[in-house]
């Protein structure tokens, strides 16, 4: 059974599955600020195909989470763009060690991309958190059996 990435709680909506968090931890990660550019009109989607193959890009900000090893994690920019023939879900991570680009979604469906994009951001923002939740566990086990 899926678990959510933020709580461990077992998922049984498949929407909630899909996302990976259920709808309180979706919140708690900051789900739901882009939700309703989904809503747009044909003529707003096509609009945004045409500024992408031309280019551009369209940012959903840097204020994910993006977690690291030992519980640390650092801030991502999750955008969408088109690239070689596809568009693209992607993130900048801010990594102290480099700056680095993960794909994690790319599809010739600019709306599946969008949503994909969307959910990205409170999905790793989640995963930092139980990282972090996580490591402060294993730190006070470690200092019990001293």
């Amino acid at each position: 059974m899926p678990t959510c990435a933020r709580c461990n709680r077992k998922l049984t909506n498949p929407h909630s599955i899909a996302r990976q968090l259920g709808p309180k931890c979706y919140k708690l990660a900051d789900g739901g600020i882009f939700d309703s550019d989904l809503q747009a009109d044909e003529k707003e989607w096509a609009r945004r195909e045409e500024h992408l193959r031309r280019g551009g890009e369209i940012d959903f900000g840097t204020n994910w989470r993006y977690p690291l090893e030992n519980g640390f994690s650092v801030n991502m920019r999750i955008s969408v763009r088109y690239r070689d023939g596809a568009f693209e879900a992607y993130g900048v991570v801010f990594d102290p060690r480099g700056e680095r680009e993960i794909v994690f979604a790319r599809s010739e469906d600019l709306k599946a991309i969008y949503r994909e994009a969307i959910a990205t951001g409170p999905t790793y923002t989640a995963m930092a958190y139980q990282s972090m939740k996580e490591a402060k566990r294993q730190a006070r086990k470690g200092r019990m059996a001293v």
